[in-house]
């Protein structure tokens, strides 16, 4: 399974070659929006980066707004970073994917944490996402109904009635 660290690291692989190429050439720092709901998205993008061989305040600086949990902040949020301007958003959840197409359709976009991309309407397809928005989904939602069947099948060793499944996570990847 992928951790959080290499999906961030893989996402924003996208874009750095051409922030690679631009930095080297021009001495643009770049501006990253995050809008992520935890410290550790922030980490993670970071360390992502650094093992791309970025360095912060050198090729890039990370905008970060936390609406927490305030979803009716997210648009102000939003359009605060597209008015710095920043280079590219890099955001977690649909309701901040979806704010984010609302305000621009320039600005690239990379998201995590949503459940289908392409049934939400932030891409085209898989294949070829379009417009200004990729990422990765992990497609819980879509998943969820062939792992409880997955489950019941080889619980069949399990006593008459028992019907209680339970799941284990990991929130750092």
């Amino acid at each position: 399974m992928i951790s959080r660290r290499a999906f961030v690291a893989g996402s924003i692989a996208l874009l750095a070659g051409p922030l690679s190429a631009r930095a080297q050439s021009t001495g643009k720092v770049h501006r990253i929006g995050l809008l992520a709901a935890s410290r550790q998205a922030v980490d993670n993008l970071k360390e992502g980066l650094a093992v791309l061989g970025h360095r912060e305040g050198q090729s890039f600086v990370i905008e970060q707004r936390d609406v927490e949990g305030h979803f009716e902040l997210i648009p102000a949020a939003v359009d605060s970073l597209v008015n710095l301007p920043v280079d590219v958003f890099v955001v977690g959840g649909s309701e901040y994917v979806q704010a984010v197409k609302n305000a621009t359709r320039t600005i690239p976009v990379v998201f995590t944490n949503v459940g289908d991309p392409v049934e939400q309407g932030f891409i085209a397809s898989y294949a070829k996402p379009g417009g200004n928005i990729t990422g990765v989904t992990n497609m819980v939602s879509e998943l969820t109904g062939k792992w409880m069947e997955s489950a019941t099948a080889s619980a069949s060793w399990a006593p008459e009635g028992a019907g209680v499944v339970g799941a284990l996570a990991s929130a750092s990847g």
